[in-house]
């Protein structure tokens, strides 16, 4: 059975942006999960990678920046609290350059992968946020305007991917 391009966008949008199972898109769209598994096989090959373009979704909504802060907050606080430590309880002078020197290399490291995430991924994820924003002022500004841009978002996403591989 033939389906339209709105069908596959609907399945692709389910599966991106609600983050939906791939198998809960499908039917929610009136696909068979086989569809939507080769649809979203096609669609890499010709370089819209769904699964990047969910990740990205997820960061523009807080997820990965969200689990990257928490993790280098808690590092922050036992980077600190050790160095309290070392302060408050002097050791060999020697063991206790060691032991600094160790923890300023994890710090770095640390920080360094924090600011490693996929570049594709932060600037996908800023597109987001900027067409996010945008949609707002639309439904605060231009209500008339808000149906055709939601229309055009999913196959815009679709291009945006395939574009920026």
């Amino acid at each position: 059975m033939a389906h339209n391009e709105s069908t596959r966008l609907a399945v692709r949008g389910g599966y991106v942006s609600r983050r939906l199972p791939l198998s809960e898109a499908a039917r929610q769209a009136g696909v068979s999960a086989a569809t939507a598994r080769t649809w979203k096989r096609q669609a890499k090959i010709a370089g819209d990678d769904w699964d990047t373009a969910r990740q990205a979704a997820c960061m523009a909504e807080g997820g990965l920046g969200g689990v990257t802060e928490r993790v280098l907050a808690d590092f922050s606080h036992l980077f600190a609290s050790t160095m309290a430590s070392l302060k408050n309880h002097p050791a060999d002078p020697i063991e206790t350059a060691r032991a600094m020197a160790t923890l300023s290399d994890a710090y770095s490291k640390t920080v360094k992968a924090a600011g490693c995430v996929d570049p594709k991924l932060g600037r996908m994820s800023i597109a987001l946020d900027v067409l996010k924003l945008f949609g707002e002022f639309l439904k605060e500004q231009h209500p008339e305007f808000v149906e055709p841009f939601a229309a055009a978002l999913e196959p815009f996403g679709a291009k945006l991917a395939r574009d920026w591989k």
